[in-house]
């Protein structure tokens, strides 16, 4: 549900059901019978659009089976995030957001050995964008992200680190060149990937050229269509229905 306010200020509220998978930074998948509820505020302010979002999931770590042992650790995930974007001569923005879980049960107790996570997980992105009047708009955007896990809030943790630098340019209605670069600082190493998309209503087609490290911390593809590690070319044929 979203609900709009007098000067463009909105609520967000939601609540999501049976979602199992991990997604994107996710250390563990969600319990599907126990629903997930968050909100958000968003408000302009001094010509930024300004929010704060809660979300709050029971996560659970699966055990291995044993008689008489329980099979899962369940957690009670509380997230808390807050963002800000600027409309300038250059887009800026800002993204941060703290996640806390605590263990629920005696699951760990039951089973030596078996290490709890870390307690807290910490985020941070900033970028900015900027459009310059080249031929049809070249499009160019950079941004940071910094990924940590740690025992306390404030407390020194490990993590990834992460800049990008990205170009799109339109060749007209139907085509566009993109081109991507990542580099890891933790391990020293750069992931490039260029495509030539041309979209219809429905149909997309995608040519995609990447040269990346064989061992991947960006581009987890849960199978080979999107897995874009080592170097190679890809064609794809999309369907938006």
């Amino acid at each position: 549900m979203r609900c709009y306010f007098m000067g463009n200020a909105n609520l967000w509220i939601w609540g999501l059901l049976g979602s199992d998978a991990p997604r994107g930074w996710d250390l563990l998948p969600s319990d599907p019978d126990i629903p997930e509820l968050g909100g958000r505020l968003q408000l302009p302010f001094a010509g930024a659009e300004l929010a704060v979002s809660y979300h709050e999931r029971r996560s659970v770590l699966a055990l291995p089976p044993v008689p008489s042992l329980p099979n899962r650790q369940t957690y009670r995930e509380r997230r808390v995030g807050c963002d800000a974007r600027w409309d300038w001569t250059l887009g800026l923005w800002v993204e941060a957001a703290g996640v806390h879980q605590t263990p629920r049960g005696d699951a760990l107790a039951a089973w030596p050995g078996i290490a709890d996570l870390p307690k807290w997980q910490r985020s941070l992105n900033t970028g900015c964008d900027y459009t310059f009047d080249w031929g049809n708009g070249l499009t160019v955007l950079a941004e940071h992200f910094i990924l940590e896990t740690a025992e306390t809030w404030t407390g020194s943790g490990e993590g990834l680190r992460l800049s990008a630098c990205s170009w799109q340019y339109p060749l007209g209605l139907l085509d566009r060149l993109q081109a991507m670069v990542y580099y890891d600082w933790g391990h020293e190493r750069f992931y490039r990937t260029a495509s030539w998309v041309r979209l219809y209503d429905r149909i997309g087609l995608h040519a995609i050229v990447y040269w990346n490290p064989e061992q991947d911390d960006i581009y987890r593809a849960t199978d080979r269509v999107g897995d874009l590690r080592g170097r190679g070319l890809q064609l794809l044929v999309t369907y938006d229905h």
